[in-house]
């Protein structure tokens, strides 16, 4: 037996035992010639002789992708990878990854074209599977919490940007647990999958749907007024409870209580239209079964809403007149003192008053929806002054509603993307952690700006109870310790154990930290004996707008 026999029998037998099956794909001719079990990928007995035959069994679609894929790879002479469904014999579609390479001829038209295909119908069953999932509540099929949310802030976006009205309801299913006690789990799912087929006949088609919780669900209702989210409500629990819903042991009498808030009238921001429309539900629930509640401001609240709307639109003037900047304030090395970074904090100037600080206008910004426009700024300046001072490192600070801000991101690539020596000396700080409710959402942005080659830190840690949910969760590579256990922690036994336990646990996930709000000696001599990474506060620089300048200039003169 010859050497080239020897070999074609070990390539059949590696196709074998792989399963792929590779083609000779003779251009000029047509004609393709395939080589291993071809059985799985056509059908039994399934001759396909020639491109033309081949192309007749890609999926429609794809082919068009196929093709334009092919003719750009011909013209550079190189190697391919691509993925796309062929049709069996019997109907069924199969995806495949096809890699190979074109062989040009002297005028430059593929000449012959070789590769593999090898089936993986079920790692793209399996992904699509996971995309689903990330997006619909497996039960129902509805949207999950996180998407419902995405649907509500662009709703919400919408009805601010072109002066209308909408409206977001909370659909609660009245005594469950009873339900699921007495009749088990299966048929209080099914209660839930069955109510929520009649929402989806009580509401119009341009209306959104989510399941929120085990028994809730929420709707976003765009062009609703307050009249109109109160018939809504009425016609979903009249529809709840027409039928009884029937279950494996019979039948059962459903009801449902709601809960409402008018947006952007009431409610503001996406965060702010569910909490209202929780506690509407809540107020609903109380007064009986099959009851609605509509979220209203109080007196105070009014009186209250119209100061903010005032400051609210001080702070468009000044993001629209370019008056907000950057104030600067030093992190410095634990173990040299020496300045690592700034932390940037907003400021708006131009008022006769003097810049008022972000503690001022922050909160309301949050309230009116505000903080995306100034989250953009914060990141364009900060961008800006990397550029000028080219030895400088800055953190940024911005929300929590950031993390779900895809314009943001698309922004923050544009301007870092393929610039390492901008990003090695960026950090983004995600502030009130506390309201980050999808944690599968935020590690996908924690891992897109570290991906960009930027770092990552979480603000405020301890405050509230996930914040150690948040370190297991989120692949961060800082922590900054809130100053509320840091004022006065040399003498705060309770502070102290928190920091010995989160430092146990920063130290074994490689994570660094921050120790804020350093303002006694005494704090910080007892810091410097912990292990603390960086510290930071009044007693190593106050934050001023000419922090950085002063602090470049420092630098150089000791250079």
């Amino acid at each position: 037996m010859s050497d080239d026999s020897n070999m074609q029998d070990i390539v059949l037998a590696a196709l074998d035992a792989s399963g792929d099956v590779a083609y000779f794909w003779d251009n000029a001719s047509d004609r393709m010639t395939f080589y291993g079990k071809t059985d799985a990928l056509f059908g039994a007995d399934v001759v396909v002789p020639d491109g033309e035959s081949f192309h007749a069994r890609v999926n429609a679609e794809d082919l068009r992708r196929r093709l334009a894929l092919l003719s750009e790879v011909s013209l550079a002479s190189r190697v391919f990878d691509c993925e796309y469904r062929v049709r069996r014999s019997d109907g069924k579609l199969c995806w495949v990854q096809d890699r190979g390479r074109i062989f040009p001829a002297e005028s430059g038209k593929p000449a012959r074209t070789t590769g593999t295909l090898r089936i993986v119908t079920d790692r793209k069953v399996a992904e699509a599977e996971e995309r689903d999932s990330a997006i619909y509540d497996a039960l129902t099929g509805h949207y999950n919490r996180s998407r419902l949310r995405e649907a509500l802030d662009h709703a919400l976006s919408h009805a601010q940007r072109y002066a209308q009205r909408g409206g977001y309801m909370v659909i609660g299913i009245d005594g469950l647990s009873q339900i699921t006690d007495v009749h088990g789990s299966d048929n209080a799912d099914q209660v839930i999958v069955t109510v929520g087929r009649r929402l989806e006949d009580s509401v119009r088609t341009t209306d959104v749907i989510g399941r929120t919780d085990d028994g809730c669900f929420g709707i976003v209702l765009s062009r609703c007024a307050e009249d109109g989210l109160a018939a809504a409500a009425d016609k979903i629990i009249a529809k709840i409870a027409a039928e009884p819903i029937v279950i494996s042991s019979g039948s059962i009498p459903v009801t449902v209580s709601v809960g409402g808030v008018v947006f952007p009238d009431v409610a503001k921001t996406p965060t702010g239209a569910m909490s209202d429309s929780d506690n509407a539900y809540r107020e609903a629930s109380k007064q009986g079964t099959g009851q609605f509640s509509l979220h209203q401001l109080s007196a105070h609240q009014v009186s209250h809403r119209g100061a903010h709307t005032i400051l609210g639109a001080a702070l468009l003037d000044a993001l629209r007149d370019d008056r907000i900047a950057l104030a600067y304030q030093p992190v410095v090395r634990a173990n040299d003192g020496a300045t690592a970074y700034h932390e940037t904090l907003l400021r708006v100037v131009g008022e006769e008053s003097g810049p008022f600080e972000a503690s001022v206008f922050v909160p309301v910004a949050e309230q009116l929806g505000h903080s995306r426009h100034i989250d953009r700024r914060v990141l364009e300046l900060a961008v800006a002054d990397l550029v000028e001072h080219p030895d400088a490192s800055l953190a940024i600070n911005i929300s929590a509603f950031t993390t779900t801000d895809r314009s943001w991101l698309r922004l923050f690539g544009s301007l870092v993307k393929g610039r390492p020596e901008i990003a090695r000396r960026l950090m983004v700080e995600i502030t009130e952690t506390a309201e980050i409710y999808d944690f599968e959402d935020a590690a996908r942005f924690v891992s897109a700006v570290r991906d960009l080659g930027c770092r990552v830190a979480l603000d405020d840690f301890g405050v509230g109870y996930t914040s150690f949910r948040h370190l297991k969760s989120l692949p961060v590579d800082v922590v900054k310790i809130d100053g509320s256990f840091i004022r006065g922690i040399a003498t705060k036994r309770e502070s102290q154990e928190f920091l010995d336990t989160l430092l146990g646990l920063t130290h074994s996930f490689g994570v660094e930290t921050v120790a804020e709000c350093v303002e006694a000696e005494a704090d910080r001599d007892y810091l410097l004996d912990r292990g603390v990474t960086y510290l930071q506060g009044w007693i190593y620089g106050r934050p001023e707008l000419d922090g950085l300048e002063e602090s470049v200039r420092s630098s150089s003169s000791a250079a």
